[in-house]
């Protein structure tokens, strides 16, 4: 399968992804919606992601995952999509993107 976007990520990093839900160039209103979105590879889950409303009214929010999470991500690209549940039921999912997960260089030290 071919995927149009393709994050580099590096595990153990924060994951911020800034989202925009569009339709004919001009921002969806998603306030009242319920977002989720999950990290798999295959059908095995990696890990759920956290969505954080940024501006609901033009369809802004972010996926997010804490270094906690993602330091345990295997090295490969994983799939990744969005699910959004609107306000009167209706299920749409957004294509599907990859995070393509490379090995560190750089050591974290802690404080």
């Amino acid at each position: 399968m071919t995927c149009e976007v393709v994050y580099k990520f590096k595990p153990g990093s924060s994951l911020r992804i800034p989202m925009h839900l569009q339709q004919n160039s001009l921002g969806v209103d998603i306030t009242g919606w319920t977002i989720t979105s999950e990290v798999r590879y295959g059908s095995k889950l990696i890990a759920p992601l956290q969505v954080q409303m940024v501006t609901p009214s033009v369809g802004q929010f972010n996926l997010l995952a804490s270094p906690s999470v993602t330091k345990d991500f295997p090295l490969k690209p994983l799939e990744c999509d969005v699910m959004f549940t609107k306000t009167n039921g209706d299920v749409v999912h957004s294509p599907t993107f990859i995070l393509d997960v490379e090995r560190g260089v750089t050591a974290y030290v802690g404080p």
